[in-house]
This record gives C-alpha cells, sequence and structure tokens, in this order.
C-alpha cells in the first residue's frame, strides 16, 4: 500500500519493462520472491489477431482513521477503488510493440470532496536494428491526482490537484564490442489543475507549476558476452542534461505572481552497477552528484550527492529481504522553493507457498526545503497475497503513517486497512 513518489535516477529506463507480462517471465530460478512466476498460476492472455492481451480489474475496500490529514479532529472515512488494465503485445522477428492501459476510479463513502480518477497510457516500441544496435522509443500519457500526502510542501488540506504529464522518449543502444553505449532523448509536458483549500475555500493556486523538461542523456554500460559475467557486476557511468522551463512565474499566496524566474538546468553525472542473480544479492546500486542552476541569478545552485540503492537478499528461496536508499531532487515552485527528499525502507518478503505470500516493511520519508524546514514521515506495513488460480488474487495491507513537520499544522498520523480482489485472464 506504500506508494512511491520519488523520481527514480536511472538515466534511462528500458522500454519494454513497462510491460513485465508473466508469460515473459523465467520461472523460480534465482528470481526474488516478488518476481517469480509460476506458470499454471500465471494469465494466458487472449490471443487478438497479431496481439496478445492480458485484461485485467482490481477491485478494493480501504478504512483510514484519518480521511484529511490533518493534526487533531481526525475523521474516519471508507474509500472504494476500482481499477481496469490492459496490457497488450506484439512481437514480429525482430520488432516489439507493446502498449499499457491503466486506470482507478477512487471513491470516498463520505469526504465526495476527495474522489477521482487516475489514468496511465504507454506505448513501448523496440526496433532490433542489428545484432549490436537497438532503437527504443515511448510515448506516455498520464493523469493523476495529489492530495496532501502526495505532496508535502503544502500544509493545507486540499481537493485533489490533478496533474497531466505527456511526453515522449527514445533511446539508440549499440554495442560494439564489450561496451554498451546509449543515447536517449525525453521530452516531459507536465499541467497542474488550480484546486481549493478545502478548510478555507480559498483558490490554491498551482499552475506555476506548470513545466516541460528536455533530457539528453548518455550511458555506458560494461558487458562482457559471456553468460557468467553478464549474470553477476554490470557497471555503467551515466550523465543526463534537462532544462527544465516554467510556464508562468512563481507565485505566492498574497502578492501573486513575482516575476522570479524559476526556468532551471539540472546536471547529473552517476555510476553504479546492477547486481544479476548469481548468489544471495540482486538489485542496483547507483551513486552520483546532481546540480540545478536557475536561470535567474538571484537564485541560488541547488546541489546533492545522489544516491540510488536498490538491493534484495535472498536469504532463502522464499525468504527475502528488500532495502531502499534514496535521495532526489523534486520538481517543485511553491514557495518552500522545492526539496530534497530523502528515503530509507526495509521489507521482509515471505513465500508461504506457492500460493500464499505475506510481506512485512518500515520506510522512513524525510522532505527538506530551501527555507531549513523539513518534514519527516514513519510508515509500517503489512500484507498479505494470495493467488487462488490463474485468474484471481485476493489480497490486504496494513499501514501506520506518523508525519512530523516544523511547519505548522504539518503533523498527522494515519491508519489505513484494505482489502483488494484482482482478476485477470
Amino acid at each position: 500500500m506504500i506508494r512511491s513518489f520519488a523520481l527514480a535516477l536511472c538515466v534511462f529506463c528500458t522500454s519494454a519493462a513497462l510491460f513485465p507480462i508473466g508469460a515473459l517471465a523465467e520461472e523460480e530460478g534465482d528470481n526474488a520472491v516478488v518476481d517469480r512466476v509460476f506458470k499454471d498460476l500465471e494469465p494466458i492472455g487472449i490471443r487478438a489477431g497479431k496481439f496478445l492481451l492480458f485484461p485485467s480489474l482490481q477491485t478494493s475496500a480501504t478504512y483510514t482513521t484519518n480521511v484529511l490529514k490533518t493534526d487533531g479532529n481526525e475523521e474516519s472515512d471508507k474509500l472504494y477503488t476500482v481499477s481496469p488494465e490492459l496490457k497488450g503485445e506484439y512481437t514480429y522477428r525482430d520488432h516489439f510493440l507493446g502498449f499499457k492501459f491503466y486506470a482507478d476510479r477512487m471513491e470516498y463513502q463520505d469526504t465526495r470532496v476527495l474522489n477521482r480518477t487516475n489514468y496511465d497510457v504507454d506505448i513501448a516500441n523496440v526496433l532490433q536494428i542489428s545484432n549490436t544496435a537497438a532503437l527504443h522509443s515511448n510515448v506516455n500519457v498520464s493523469r493523476h491526482h495529489q492530495t496532501r500526502l502526495d505532496n508535502s510542501a503544502e500544509t493545507s488540506v486540499f481537493e485533489p490537484i490533478a496533474v497531466d504529464q505527456k511526453g515522449v522518449q527514445s533511446r539508440f543502444v549499440i554495442k560494439p564490442g564489450v561496451t554498451e553505449y546509449e543515447v536517449g532523448l525525453d521530452y516531459q509536458d507536465y499541467s497542474y489543475e488550480d484546486t481549493t483549500n478545502i478548510q478555507t475555500g480559498n483558490r490554491l493556486v498551482q499552475s506555476d507549476r506548470d513545466r516541460q523538461s528536455y533530457s539528453l542523456g548518455l550511458r555506458a554500460t560494461y558487458k562482457k558476452d559471456t553468460l557468467r559475467d553478464d549474470r553477476r557486476f554490470i557497471p555503467y557511468l551515466g550523465l543526463q542534461i534537462t532544462k527544465i522551463d516554467y510556464e508562468k512565474n512563481d507565485y505566492i499566496a498574497g502578492a501573486g505572481f513575482t516575476g522570479v524566474n524559476q526556468d532551471k538546468t539540472r546536471y547529473m553525472a552517476t555510476g553504479g552497477f546492477e547486481i544479476k542473480p548469481d548468489g544471495k544479492w540482486l538489485g542496483n546500486v547507483q551513486l552520483g552528484y546532481g546540480m540545478e542552476a536557475p536561470d535567474d541569478n538571484s537564485l541560488d545552485n541547488q546541489t546533492l550527492g545522489l544516491v540510488d540503492i536498490d538491493l534484495t537478499y535472498l536469504y532463502t528461496p522464499t525468504t527475502n529481504f528488500m532495502f531502499n536508499i534514496r535521495r532526489t531532487f523534486s520538481d517543485d515552485t511553491s514557495s518552500t522553493q522545492g526539496t530534497i527528499d530523502t528515503r530509507l525502507s526495509a521489507a521482509l518478503i515471505q513465500e508461504l507457498s506457492r500460493q500464499w505470500v505475506v510481506s512485512a516493511g518500515v520506510r522512513y520519508d524525510t522532505h527538506e526545503f530551501a527555507n531549513d524546514l523539513m518534514d519527516s514521515t514513519w510508515s509500517g506495513t503489512i500484507g498479505v497475497n494470495y493467488k487462488m488460480n490463474r485468474n484471481f488474487t485476493l489480497g490486504g495491507d496494513i499501514e501506520f503513517l506518523d508525519r512530523e513537520s516544523d511547519r505548522n499544522g504539518g503533523d498527522f498520523t494515519d491508519t489505513r486497512a484494505m482489502i483488494r480482489l484482482k482478476s485477470q485472464f
């Protein structure tokens, strides 16, 4: 149930990774519990011409003890969610085409002002030009809504903020020898909807966050041709330059648009290695350095040592431990001038049988603002997942959150319990 809102630090993401269709995955082997596939418990898909389709529908019911995330005068509520999803793939010789459509409709029993619909559409294309070269491309369109929990820059309780995103990414990959080279281009457009403070009825201006980003990235990965070397440590180096242009100047409540230019350039240099299954550990380790340089000379540069570590420890084939450390910039131009986000998390995943999996985890998040204020959140969750057969999965989670803030009205606690049923074909 714990959701991730931090930006991943990888320079590029493989387009085909957007479509983790069970029919393409390896069965058992050195995989982590969360990635393990038992073919008799996986959907077989529906053939539609040359496409193989994987439709699914998930429904859930959630009880929350603090629906508005307030400090005092807490109100409980029930949330009902319906989430359809459709994945499809087409493979012909050296060409792969895949798509994914996902949506969720969230309805609160009492607090109707929080009702919202999110959606996400991705189309991925991979063309294998030769044995040593490939072209990857991806188009994405999405809408998600931020509430107070999702947008730590706001201390007030507000209606959900619609965030529309659309973009295009492309990667050219070439491997002339033992080193694989990638050149990538990325364009993203973000649009925010102004909303309303629930408690006061005042307008909450968000449109100063509307922006476009243009990225150029380079990455070199050392890959030998032997299977054994590919299954161990795969080192890489990357550089990414991103130009971020805002459509409006900064907005301050009571003062309107101030004329401060928030446009900036972001530089990120990273290095690290992937750990493939060849023992007890697998995952990714990435370290680096980043800087944001505002176009307006009156604003200070923001620098940061970058960390992104995702590791899974295969204690036994059925008992796994997962660890995550992440430190990133945020894209935010509120009056607090953006944040540096840090996350520490650990989880235990236990496979009781081929059909039963239980999990427990803790997470600590901090949001450090430019004015030396900070929010910190502790959360813990336990969950269970039961695959009844290849078409139906039943699960549930219980989560507790405790946020402490240096800002007035920023503290709250919340306990949520959810049960869900997923059907897939």
